[in-house]
């Protein structure tokens, strides 16, 4: 089929302006554009590559624990006259923190102590009566004690202590210092004897229970220490010593392990959720940050940098924990790295060293 001069005319130049569009804007290859990323964001942190002793970590769940809590009681029913304290509050030991009314209470305290007066000048004339001396010591026993069940003072003195110390539970303080939670009670209500009016806990003793494999057991040894890190808080570490392992296997094979949380400044709640690190020697290493470990074609490179220029090497990898990894060969000790900034660089790329650190 033969086209008309003008429409073939047509045909080429089309064809022309698209080859000459494609030759003004050709598409960048991968390489390229790497490349002017890694131009674009050039500036590095490195570091030098060290042998180290190695240290391989256990990693469990675990929660929060105080070592040492009061749930306090009413041990004495009545109407809430004050709350001092709110939940969070930091208290010290001997502090108020709620009190019943104490108007009933106290007019029975007065009265018994009124009965038990006049309950005693009946033992005084019983014990006349018999000759003693009332204020004598020398008065026997088993007399002193039949005199005093006669007169009723000794009923009087018993109801009496039993008023005095009911007066005293009226107010319930703290029995040492800590932060107060779970706090249940509101002015003008009824106390509530069968359920605690708050916690008190120390947050400067606070503990975490995890647990770990059966065939984990010969890496964990009391006084061995861990490292914690809330869930709440990623990277945020605190440091722990192991107190105890509790020898006793679960059903499942695990075995609870508690760790005191060093720290005197607790910022870990009861209940909280941690993940926790037990160090376990695993010889000498070489080993780099994780941060300079990065993929490309589904395998791990370490970036070297010589004179400026950035250059990948694949690596072969071995043990790791939270903050390095160990190497196994791909790169010497000594070698220039990249711990920061290596996710964009190509091969050969330029790069400019704006830190050197130290792992």
């Amino acid at each position: 089929m033969k086209f008309p001069t003008v429409t073939r005319l047509t045909l080429a130049t089309c064809v022309a302006i698209n080859i000459l569009a494609c030759s003004e804007n050709p598409q960048p290859t991968e390489e390229e554009a790497n490349q002017v990323l890694a131009e674009e964001q050039r500036r590095v942190t490195v570091a030098v590559v060290k042998e180290i002793n190695f240290n391989e970590n256990i990693v469990s769940n675990g929660k929060v624990k105080p070592m040492r809590y009061a749930d306090l009681y009413w041990e004495t029913s009545g109407e809430i006259a004050e709350v001092c304290v709110k939940n969070g509050d930091y208290v010290r030991s001997g502090a108020l923190i709620a009190r019943i009314d104490t108007f009933e209470l106290s007019r029975n305290v007065l009265s018994i102590k009124t009965d038990m007066e006049k309950s005693r000048l009946s033992l005084h004339d019983i014990l006349i009566g018999q000759g003693f001396d009332p204020n004598s010591d020398d008065i026997p026993q088993n007399q002193r004690e039949i005199a005093e069940i006669k007169s009723g003072y000794r009923q009087a003195k018993i109801q009496y202590e039993l008023q005095a110390e009911k007066l005293r539970k009226a107010s319930i303080k703290v029995p040492f210092d800590g932060v107060v939670a779970n706090l249940d009670a509101h002015v003008n209500n009824r106390t509530n004897t069968g359920k605690p009016l708050c916690r008190v806990i120390d947050m400067n003793n606070m503990t975490v229970e995890f647990t770990i494999i059966e065939s984990e057991l010969p890496q964990v040894s009391k006084g061995a220490s861990v490292r914690i890190e809330a869930f709440s808080a990623p990277g945020e570490y605190a440091q722990g010593t192991i107190t105890d392992i509790n020898p006793v296997v679960e059903a499942n094979g695990t075995i609870v392990v508690h760790a005191a949380i060093n720290s005197r400044e607790s910022t870990f709640f009861e209940g909280m959720n941690v993940r926790v690190w037990i160090n376990k020697n695993a010889g000498r290493h070489i080993a780099v940050p994780k941060g300079a470990v990065v993929m490309r074609s589904g395998k791990p490179v370490v970036f070297s940098v010589d004179k400026g220029i950035a250059k990948w090497n694949y690596v072969e990898t071995t043990v790791e924990n939270a903050d390095l990894i160990a190497i196994k060969e791909g790169i010497n000790i000594g070698d220039t790295i990249v711990v920061d900034g290596a996710t964009d660089l190509a091969h050969n790329a330029p790069v400019i060293i704006a830190t050197t650190t130290d792992y």
